[in-house]
């Protein structure tokens, strides 16, 4: 195999690399979202303070945004490389 197929290779394996970190992120991005909503339920279903609930929402918001900021960044920088 000549070098610049093997450097070819090996750049599509460093994309493919990229692009499954960023995948695996935005899963464990997910799980933490539905576990976080489905703890604030639980919560509020079990009598919680409706105020606390509420700023555990607000807070989740937050966080929405910002892992949503982050992983379009991810995915933008990801898209680059290509």
């Amino acid at each position: 195999m000549n070098a610049q197929i093997q450097a070819a290779i090996d750049d599509l394996k460093s994309k493919v690399q990229a692009e499954t970190t960023v995948i695996a992120s935005a899963k464990t991005l997910m799980d933490g979202l539905v576990a976080q909503i489905a703890a604030l339920k639980d919560q509020l279903a079990n009598g919680g303070d409706p105020a606390t609930v509420v700023a555990g929402l607000t807070d989740l918001g937050t966080l929405v945004q910002a892992n949503r900021d982050a992983l379009a960044g991810a995915v933008q920088a990801d898209s680059q490389q290509g």
